[in-house]
C-alpha cells in the first residue's frame, strides 16, 4: 500500500531472491518504518533502494522498458505501458515522494520542500473541502495522469457548460513564504479556454492554460507539470488567500474538434522556495 491506496505494480516473475524483487520490496518496507518514524535516515535508506532499481532499469534494453497501448477506442488512455520493472519503479518513486512529503511536514519545510493537492484521493474518493471543492457539474473520470508525484486514483472534470464553473484547490499551508505552483492534467483534458486563479498574500493573478490533452491535438501538453509562477503565501489555510481555483466555462473551445470539451481538474504542486 502506498499512501493507502492499492500497490498497481506485479513484481518481476521469478525467484525472490531476485534483485529486481529485493529492491522494492525493501524499500517499500522502508517506507513504511519511515511513515512511523519520519526521519532523514528512513528518506536515504529508500532514496537507496530506488537508485538501486533505477540501475537495474537502465540495464534492461530501452526498446523492452515499455511497450505500445491497446486501444479499442480514439477515447483510450495512448500513454506506452510500463514493463514489470518499470512498474515497480514507479511505485517505489512513488512511496519515495510521499515519505518526502512526510517527513517534511514534521521537521519543517526546507526549500524545495512541496505540499500536493489532488482533487480524489488514493481510494478514489473526492477530496474532502476544503482542501478541494467544485461546482456540481464536475465528476469522476478514470483519465488520472501517471506521474510518482501524485498517490489518487482518478481525476473530476467537467464540460464547462454551466455559467459557474470552477475547481478549487486550497492547501494547509505549513510555513509562510514564496511557493512555486504548478498543475497537470491527463490524456483526456480537451478545453481550449481554461484558466487558473491564484489567490495568494498580495492578491490574486489569473493565468490562461489550455489543456490540450487528446491524441493528434496539435501542441499537446498533457502529462506534464506546468508553472503558473511564484507567489507569496502565509501560513494557515485560506481559500481567499492561498488556492488555486480552476474556471472553465463557458466550455465552447475545444482544442481538437474530434473530440468533446472536457476540462480536467487532478492536481496542483506548491513547491516551496524560500522565504
Amino acid at each position: 500500500m502506498v499512501g493507502g491506496g492499492t500497490c498497481r505494480a506485479s513484481f518481476v516473475v521469478g525467484s525472490h531472491r531476485r534483485k529486481e524483487n529485493i529492491e522494492p520490496i525493501r524499500g517499500l518496507q522502508e517506507y513504511v518504518r519511515g511513515r512511523t518514524t519520519l526521519s532523514d535516515k528512513s528518506l536515504r535508506e529508500i532514496e537507496a533502494r530506488h537508485s538501486a532499481l533505477q540501475t537495474l532499469v537502465e540495464l534492461q534494453p530501452e526498446a523492452e522498458r515499455y511497450r505500445s497501448p491497446h486501444i479499442d477506442l480514439p477515447t483510450d488512455d495512448d500513454n506506452s505501458v510500463p514493463s514489470t520493472i518499470v512498474r515497480a519503479l514507479r511505485v517505489l518513486e512513488r512511496a519515495k515522494f510521499d515519505l518526502v512529503r512526510r517527513v517534511a511536514a514534521a521537521r519543517g519545510f526546507r526549500p524545495g520542500d512541496e505540499i500536493v493537492v489532488e482533487s480524489r484521493d488514493a481510494l478514489g474518493d473526492v477530496t474532502p473541502s476544503p482542501a478541494y471543492q467544485e461546482t456540481p457539474d464536475f465528476t469522476n473520470s478514470y483519465a488520472k495522469v501517471d506521474d510518482t508525484h501524485l498517490l489518487g486514483s482518478g481525476a473530476r472534470f467537467t464540460y464547462g457548460k454551466s455559467e459557474e464553473s470552477w475547481a478549487q484547490f486550497t492547501p494547509d499551508f505549513p510555513k509562510s513564504g514564496s511557493y512555486e505552483v504548478f498543475v497537470i492534467f491527463s490524456y483526456g483534458a480537451n478545453a481550449g479556454e481554461t484558466r487558473y486563479v491564484v489567490k495568494n498574500a498580495d492578491g490574486k493573478k489569473t493565468v490562461p492554460l489550455a489543456q490540450r490533452g487528446r491524441p493528434g491535438t496539435p501542441e499537446r501538453n498533457n502529462n506534464k507539470w506546468h508553472s503558473l509562477g511564484t507567489y507569496r503565501f502565509e501560513a494557515g489555510q485560506s481559500a481567499e488567500k492561498g488556492s488555486v481555483a480552476l474556471l472553465t466555462n463557458p466550455g465552447t473551445d475545444t482544442p481538437n474538434p474530434k473530440f468533446e470539451y472536457r476540462a480536467y481538474a487532478d492536481a496542483v504542486r506548491f513547491v516551496f522556495r524560500g522565504k
